[in-house]
C-alpha cells in the first residue's frame, strides 16, 4: 500500500500547484451568453513562435467554460466563435492575456465577442468591366486602432472571375485600398500600333483615387453586411494622376540578352519591402509607372550559367516628381580582400574551431553570389569573392560562445552596426576584423512583478549596446533564467519585459522609434569588463513606463 499512498500523495501536492480558471463568454452587444465559443489558452514564446502549452475548452448553452489543471504562468486568450470575434478596443493588445499563479483559482472570469462585420463588393476598371486577382485590402481610419481581419492575409482579399471580393473583419471605420499586379515582366509596357495606351493600374482607396487624403470611409458596425462597394481603378503611366514613374537606361549586358530591374520599396529607405520586377526593354530602357511617393531602391541584374552581373543600387524618395533618366551599369563582382586577428585566452573547455568570415545584403536581399563566406588563412587573411555593390552584414561564425568582434573597420575607418557599405563598389576596398576572445557575461533570474521567480516563458529580454545599439537577436529567457555570454566591454542597457505589457504598449504604436526611446529609458544601465562575469536579476518593467496603463 506504501506506493500507492505515496502515489496520490505526489499527485495531490502537484495539484495544489495547479491553477484553474471558469467564467462565461458573452455577446459584446447584448450581454447574452454565447454557446459554442472555443477558448484556447497558450503559453511559449510569444516572440519566437514557439508554443509550450495549449489548453482548451468549449462554453455551454449557457456560455459557461471551465479549464482545471493550469500549470502556473501567463497565457494569451484566444476565443474562436462563427460569426464573431474576440472583442478589442481601439489600441488594445492583438491578444488578450491571463495570469495564472500556483494554486490559483479564478472564478467568474468574463469574455466578450463581437458580431463580425462584412465588406464587400467589386473592382472594375475605367469601362466598369470586373477585374479578376486584385488584393483588397483595410486600412483603419481611426488613429491607432487595428483592422481585425478574420478571411484573408493581413486584412485583404483578392477579386474572383467577377471582380468580386468579401471582407470579413472587426467593426470600425476603414478605407480600402487595392493592391493590384502592378508590374508585369516585360520591359516598357506593350507595345501597341492602333494609337491606344495603357499604364498598368495603380493603387487605388475606395471609390476612385490613388491619394488616401481623398479616399472615402467605410463604416462596418457590428453584425452588419457592408456591400454593393465598388473600386474603380486608376491607371498609372504617364499623364496618370497622383502616380509617378522611375525609368532610366541599362547598359553592360551581353549582346542579344536583357537584364532584369529589381524594385523595392518601403515607408523609409531603413525599411524596404519586397517590391516587383521588369526586363529590359530591346532599347535597354525601363519604366516603372504607376508608383506613390515612397522610398524607392532599383538595382539591374542578369544570369546566364555561371555569369552573374549586377549594377550598383540607386535609393530614391520620389515625392512629387518622376525620377526618369538613371543609368544602371552592369558588371561582374569583386574580391573583397580582408584580415581576421584573434587576441585573448579562450576557456581550456572551448578550443577556438576555425572560424570563417560571412557577408550577407544588409537589407536582406539576395541575389546570385550575393550571400558570401570566407575562411581565413594561418595569417588571418581572407578573400570573399565575387561581391557585388550593396552594404553588408559582417558576421565571424564558428566562435565560442565567449568570444565577440572588437572592431570592424572598413578601409581603416571604423564600421558601426556591423554593416559594411560596399554600395560605391567594392574593388580595392580592404576590411579588418579584431576577434577577442574573452568576452563578457551577464546572466541572473527574470522575476515577474512581485518579484516572484517568473514561471512564464512569455517574457523577452531587450538588450542596447553602448546604451544605443539595440541587439536585433533577442536573447533567449529558459526557465525563468537569462545568459548572455561573448559581451564586447562597454555599457549596456538591459530590459526585461512582460508579454502581456509589450503587446498592450506596443499596440497602437504610431511612432516605433519613440517607442523604443521610452523603453531604452525604462532599462538599466550596467557596464561589462572583458572577461567578468556579473550575476543579476532582472525584474520585468511596470506597464506604465512602457507607456502603457498601470497595472492593478
Amino acid at each position: 500500500m506504501r506506493p500507492v499512498t505515496l502515489f496520490w500523495f505526489l499527485a495531490a501536492a502537484l495539484a495544489a500547484q495547479t491553477g484553474s480558471v471558469d467564467g462565461i463568454v458573452v455577446n459584446h452587444t447584448n450581454g447574452q451568453p454565447l454557446s459554442g465559443a472555443h477558448l484556447t489558452l497558450i503559453t511559449g514564446d510569444m516572440f519566437g513562435g514557439g508554443i509550450d502549452r495549449a489548453y482548451g475548452a468549449i462554453s455551454d448553452r449557457a456560455g459557461h467554460f471551465s479549464i482545471a489543471d493550469l500549470l502556473p504562468g501567463t497565457y494569451a486568450i484566444m476565443l474562436q466563435c462563427p460569426g464573431f470575434i474576440q472583442t478589442r478596443t481601439a489600441g488594445q493588445a492583438p491578444a488578450s492575456f491571463l495570469s495564472v499563479k500556483a494554486g490559483q483559482h479564478i472564478a467568474d472570469y468574463r469574455l466578450e465577442m463581437t458580431p463580425r462585420a462584412v465588406i464587400a463588393g467589386r473592382v472594375v476598371d475605367e469601362y466598369g468591366d470586373p477585374v479578376q486577382g486584385i488584393s483588397v485590402q483595410l486600412d483603419a481610419a481611426a488613429p491607432g486602432s487595428q483592422s481585425v481581419a478574420m478571411v484573408g492575409a493581413f486584412g485583404s482579399a483578392a477579386t474572383d472571375d467577377r471582380g468580386e471580393f468579401r471582407l470579413v473583419a472587426s467593426p470600425g471605420r476603414y478605407y480600402l485600398q487595392t493592391q493590384p499586379r502592378n508590374f508585369s515582366m516585360s520591359g516598357g509596357g506593350e507595345i501597341r500600333t492602333d494609337g491606344t495606351s495603357a499604364g498598368p493600374y495603380a493603387a487605388t482607396y475606395y471609390p476612385n483615387t490613388a491619394s488616401k487624403s481623398q479616399a472615402s470611409v467605410v463604416e462596418a458596425g457590428p453584425g452588419q453586411d457592408v456591400t454593393g462597394i465598388e473600386i474603380r481603378l486608376t491607371r498609372g503611366g504617364a499623364g496618370a494622376a497622383h502616380t509617378l514613374t522611375i525609368g532610366g537606361t541599362v547598359t553592360g549586358a551581353p549582346e542579344g540578352e536583357r537584364a532584369t530591374i529589381f524594385l523595392r520599396f518601403g515607408e523609409s529607405a531603413d525599411s524596404l519591402h519586397s517590391g516587383a520586377l521588369t526586363f529590359v526593354g530591346p532599347d535597354g530602357k525601363f519604366s516603372f509607372p504607376g508608383l506613390e511617393p515612397k522610398f524607392y531602391r532599383v538595382v539591374a541584374q542578369h544570369s546566364s550559367g555561371k555569369v552573374h552581373l549586377q549594377s550598383q543600387a540607386v535609393d530614391l524618395h520620389l515625392t512629387s516628381s518622376d525620377a526618369v533618366g538613371i543609368q544602371l551599369s552592369l558588371a561582374p563582382g569583386d574580391d573583397l580582400v580582408g584580415s581576421l586577428e584573434i587576441s585573448g585566452d579562450a576557456p581550456a573547455s572551448a578550443p577556438v574551431p576555425k572560424l570563417s568570415v560571412h557577408l550577407e545584403p544588409a537589407d536582406g536581399f539576395r541575389f546570385d553570389g550575393s550571400d558570401s563566406t570566407a575562411a581565413p588563412g594561418k595569417d588571418g587573411s581572407f578573400r570573399v569573392a565575387d561581391l557585388f555593390p550593396a552594404r553588408y552584414l559582417v558576421r565571424v561564425e564558428q566562435m565560442p560562445e565567449t568570444a565577440y568582434i572588437k572592431s570592424i573597420a572598413l578601409d581603416g575607418a571604423a564600421v558601426e552596426n556591423g554593416v559594411v557599405d560596399l554600395s560605391h563598389g567594392v574593388k580595392g576596398a580592404r576590411l579588418k576584423i579584431a576577434v577577442g576572445l574573452n568576452g563578457g557575461q551577464l546572466s541572473g533570474k527574470v522575476l515577474d512583478h512581485e518579484g516572484e521567480p517568473l514561471v512564464s516563458p512569455m517574457a523577452r529580454l531587450l538588450v542596447w549596446k553602448d546604451s544605443k545599439q539595440f541587439e536585433s537577436d533577442t536573447p533567449r529567457i529558459s526557465q525563468g533564467r537569462y545568459d548572455l555570454k561573448g559581451l564586447r566591454p562597454g555599457k549596456y542597457r538591459i530590459l526585461a519585459v512582460d508579454a502581456a505589457d509589450w503587446f498592450e504598449s506596443a499596440a497602437g504604436i504610431t511612432d516605433p522609434k519613440e517607442f523604443e526611446t521610452t523603453m531604452k529609458a525604462a532599462a538599466e544601465e550596467i557596464e561589462i569588463k572583458e572577461g567578468e562575469h556579473i550575476v543579476k536579476d532582472l525584474k520585468v518593467v511596470d506597464k506604465e513606463k512602457l507607456g502603457g496603463p498601470a497595472k492593478q
